[in-house]
Parts: C-alpha cells; sequence; structure tokens
C-alpha cells in the first residue's frame, strides 16, 4: 500500500483513505527563521474507512467547522473532508493530508 501526501491550503475537498491531517505553517517557519501562529480551517471532517467506490462512502460521524492550529495534527480514519478559506494571517498556513492509495 502506498501512501500520498497532498498540500492543501484554501477551500477544497478530498475524499479516500486518509489517516493524517497535520496544520504547517508558512516556508519562514519551515526553515526557522520566524515562528508561525495561526490555524487552517476545517470545513467538515467526516470520519470513517474510506472504500472504494468512494461515492459508496457513508461517515460513521461528522464534524465541523473546525481549527486546526500551526503544529496540530488529527490521526484517524476520515473519508472526507473539506477545507474552509482561510483569512489573513493564517492565509499562508496550510495542511498536509496522508491518504492511502
Amino acid at each position: 500500500m502506498k501512501i500520498h501526501v497532498i498540500s492543501s491550503s484554501f477551500s477544497t475537498e478530498y475524499s479516500g483513505s486518509i489517516f493524517k491531517v497535520q496544520c504547517v505553517g508558512d516556508s519562514n517557519s519551515l526553515n526557522g527563521l520566524l515562528p508561525t501562529t495561526g490555524s487552517v480551517l476545517i470545513s467538515e471532517m467526516q470520519f470513517g474507512n474510506g472504500i472504494i467506490p468512494e461515492s459508496d462512502f457513508t461517515p460513521t460521524s461528522t464534524i465541523g467547522p473546525i481549527y486546526l492550529n500551526v503544529g496540530e495534527t488529527i490521526e484517524a480514519p476520515i473519508g472526507r473532508m473539506k477545507v474552509g478559506a482561510n483569512p489573513s494571517p493564517s492565509s499562508t498556513n496550510g495542511l498536509l493530508i496522508y491518504r492511502y492509495v
């Protein structure tokens, strides 16, 4: 089984066998130049094991909207999620979405 990592920073929907979502700061924080604070809006997160075809997915529970702060991680079986629009100063933050393919 392969793992794909997707970078997301604004209004997009993802589905599949997502197992981890991590909030990261802008490039300055990654280079150690400036600390980054803030969060990324997750409009909706649907939990459950991803299946193929993805159109047959039925969530076991749903949460949202929630804010994931820089440095925080969610590890759970996620079948579908929607990333919201992030206003400044959080507009430079993003998510790393890990999923099996």
